[in-house]
């Protein structure tokens, strides 16, 4: 079984991942971070190229849509937290598949307004590729993909959202 997290960049994805992991709760999963899983698999090179202009950006998503793919199609249970981009490609079938087979697909729901002001006070690298109306409308977007997700998460509240994550783990069938 894979429990996928999806949620905007800077939603705090990242930091429930760690609390999961401290947790002690997830510990028969392999725990991923799908941007340090493409991190650690890359060389410095290929890092330092991504994000530069719009076409590095594309190739960061293919390789990232490569990098899902092959977790998924490994005999482990895991649980994924995606980066913010990951389902950019994906469409509302392929999300609908994703949730049909042995994945639990979350939605770590956070308002994409304070996500997006995360951001460009973090400067993540999208902020240094698209114009601050590109940036809104690419959230509103990805926003509007992340609702299509059936199960969600609070981020606002870690210790419920692992509750949801232990009852789904308990019973993946009726989730």
């Amino acid at each position: 079984m894979h429990i996928l997290i999806a949620g905007q960049s800077c939603s705090g994805k990242s930091t429930f991942l760690k609390f999961c992991h401290q947790s002690g709760l997830f510990d028969s999963l392999s725990i991923i971070d799908l941007d340090e899983h493409l991190k650690k698999n890359f060389t410095p090179s290929e890092n330092s190229s991504f994000f530069v202009d719009r076409n590095s950006l594309k190739a960061f998503r293919h390789m990232e849509l490569s990098a899902l793919s092959q977790l998924l199609q490994k005999e482990i249970n895991s649980l994924v937290v995606l980066g913010g981009g990951t389902l950019d490609n994906y469409s509302v079938g392929d999300i609908k598949n994703l949730e049909m087979k042995n994945v639990g697909l979350f939605h770590f729901k956070e308002d994409p307004s304070l996500c997006l002001e995360r951001a460009i006070q973090h400067d993540r690298p999208l902020t240094k590729v698209l114009e601050m109306s590109e940036l809104k409308t690419l959230f509103e977007q990805r926003q509007k993909k992340m609702d299509l997700i059936s199960r969600t998460l609070p981020a606002d509240n870690f210790q419920t959202s692992l509750k949801i994550l232990q009852e789904f783990m308990a019973n993946p069938c009726q989730n």
